[in-house]
Order: structure tokens, then sequence, then C-alpha cells
């Protein structure tokens, strides 16, 4: 029997560790899928991906360039959350594609 891929174990410890860190108040949510998704990458995947994009991975990282960009223009004297925004996006895709069925 096959041993169980990096990512498979991540996706795993993830959906394991769901019902305890949304019963803590959630704030856990966002890390744990960030974590998740940094183990499940593939380097092989990610780079075929980003050879030919799909238009709707083209257009989440406009908006997510968007906001990390609207820090210039913010009230806040912090670029903070947009950092979190983009890195949590970035993770959230990551752990999607990973869990996603490869194409050939």
């Amino acid at each position: 029997m096959k041993p169980p891929s990096a990512g498979a174990v991540a996706q795993t410890a993830l959906f394991a560790l769901l019902p305890a860190a949304a019963a803590g108040g959630g704030l856990a949510l966002a890390p744990l899928l960030g974590l998740a998704g940094a183990a499940s990458v593939r380097p092989s995947t990610l780079r075929a991906d980003l050879a030919r994009p799909a238009p709707w991975l083209i257009a989440l990282a406009l908006f997510a360039a968007w906001m990390a960009a609207s820090w210039f223009w913010s009230p806040f004297e912090h670029a903070l959350q947009a950092l979190k925004f983009v890195f949590t996006v970035g993770a959230g895709l990551l752990f999607a594609r990973a869990a996603a069925p490869h194409r050939v």
C-alpha cells in the first residue's frame, strides 16, 4: 500500500481540526487553511497551472492585487489586513488546487 502524500495528510488534518476551530470562535480557520494549502501544494502542478492560468484565477489575482494596493490610499496606517487577505486567498487557492482533480 502506498503511503499517503503530505497533501492528503494536511487535508485530513484540516478537516479533523475544523470542528474544534469553529467551536473556538473561528479565528483559527484561516491559518489552518493556509497551513494545509502550503503543505498540499505540488511544485509540478503549480508550475503547470501558472504556465496556463485559468481566467478566473487571473481575475482573482487581479482582485487580490487591487485589494493589497488599496492600502496606499487607505486611512489606516498599517497594511497588515491587506497582506492577511492576499496570503489567505493565496493559501486557499493552493488548498483548493491540491484537493481538485489534476488536469491531464
